[in-house]
């Protein structure tokens, strides 16, 4: 990935690809987080391409931490996505 990434740069007709596979993923996730809303799963005001986004944002940089530093335990992604998704209002301080 970290590769074709560079690749891209230099390359247009690479660059279009990737873009266009880029924008596939995240209509995808859009598409699963506006059934999560539409199924109560979700805050209705939750917006779907941020989400989408943020989510491709979080697999990419796990690859490329993985490419680099080596393979870690999906637990500790995991429950590092927990706590921060478990955030509330209440344990925010002024």
């Amino acid at each position: 990935m970290i590769q074709v990434w560079t690749e891209a740069l230099r390359n247009d007709e690479l660059s279009a690809l990737t873009t266009a596979g880029y924008d596939k993923a995240r209509a995808a996730w859009a598409k699963l987080v506006e059934n999560y809303k539409a199924a109560g799963l979700m805050p209705e005001d939750a917006r779907a391409d941020a989400m989408a986004r943020t989510v491709i944002a979080l697999a990419q940089g796990s690859a490329a931490r993985t490419a680099v530093f080596g393979a870690s335990s999906a637990v500790v992604l995991r429950d590092a996505l927990r706590a921060l998704m478990g955030m509330g209002e209440s344990t925010v301080r002024p």
